[in-house]
């Protein structure tokens, strides 16, 4: 069986897994009935999936920009190289429109 649904204006889409997951635990669905998501919600758990790995890479960057800067002193690095990175993703994410 498919069951489709649209979230309301303001709803996350995180908000609406858990209140899925939730309602079939209070349903007390048997063991040998399993739910999946697909489409948007399954694009959504793919990319949580592979978020840790996006964190090591993104600190791996960061680690390697550090050691490009060796003039200068050890406790600057982390003023210079965090501040423009960021300011770097959140002007991408103002182009592309995303959040």
């Amino acid at each position: 069986m498919t069951l489709s649904f649209n979230l309301a204006p303001g709803i996350a889409l995180s908000d609406a897994v858990k209140t899925i997951h939730g309602m079939e635990q209070n349903m007390g669905m048997p063991g040998r009935i399993h739910g999946s998501f697909s489409g948007t919600l399954q694009a959504f758990q793919a990319s949580l999936a592979s978020e840790p790995f996006l964190i090591l890479a993104a600190l791996a960057a960061v680690y390697c920009a550090r050691h490009s800067l060796r003039e200068l002193h050890p406790s600057d690095h982390h003023s210079v190289t965090l501040p423009s990175a960021g300011v770097g993703a959140v002007l991408a994410l103002m182009l592309f429109r995303t959040d």
